[in-house]
């Protein structure tokens, strides 16, 4: 069989396994969108300001949003707004701990682990980073200003750290089920399209 063939059918079947993950899509994103404002509030409380309002529910343009005030003559804000972005980071760490482990996950497990801990978290970042890159005045223009070409070569690095870091995870936890490198280069770049169309349809 060509290999175009055998890489349809080997992503066709790994995406086939994953479909039930939409039953719980809904209820999933609310949850996501709660950490992160709550990544946020944590972060505002502990750098001494108060959270005056917060919520997750997406409406004009944002997933959700978290409003606060900083004591006066405080005005640095890196750390609030990039928060939820350091815990994505953690989850991802731990989650690749866990995958080192000696268990063979069952395959519910595994798609939990990789697709809620370790892509839904990356996803978030690579939408923050691409969101600021075409202008958008999100938590990465609070933290680091209007974009330039440096920030343009942190987000391909980043890029390449989680599409690099994902194959020999999705590979400890899914084992004989994982993707080949071709399958798993092809799932890489229609996400990649996925998350451009979705920054490229933003509100400016």
């Amino acid at each position: 069989m060509p290999p175009a063939l055998l890489t349809h059918d080997s992503l066709t079947s790994f995406l086939r396994s994953h479909l039930w993950h939409l039953l719980v899509l809904p209820p999933a994103i609310l949850a996501v969108t709660a950490l992160h404002e709550a990544a946020h509030a944590i972060a505002v409380l502990a750098c001494g300001g108060t959270v005056t309002d917060i919520s997750i529910w997406p409406s004009s343009g944002e997933w959700g949003h978290t409003s606060y005030v900083m004591p006066d003559g405080q005005s640095d804000r890196t750390l609030i707004a990039l928060a939820p972005y350091l815990l994505w980071l953690t989850i991802a760490l731990v989650t690749t701990w866990v995958a080192a482990r000696k268990i063979e996950w069952r395959p519910a497990i595994a798609s939990v682990l990789f697709v809620w801990m370790f892509v839904v978290p990356w996803a978030d970042i690579g939408y923050a980073a691409l969101s600021h890159l075409a202008g958008a005045r999100n938590d990465f223009w609070s933290a680091f200003g209007n974009p330039s070409a440096v920030h343009a070569g942190a987000a391909l690095a980043f890029l390449a750290l989680a599409v690099s870091w994902g194959y020999p995870l999705q590979q400890r936890l899914y084992r004989d089920r994982a993707l080949s490198k071709r399958s798993y280069g092809v799932g890489v770049a229609a996400s990649l399209l996925a998350l451009f169309g979705l920054v490229l349809g933003l509100p400016r």
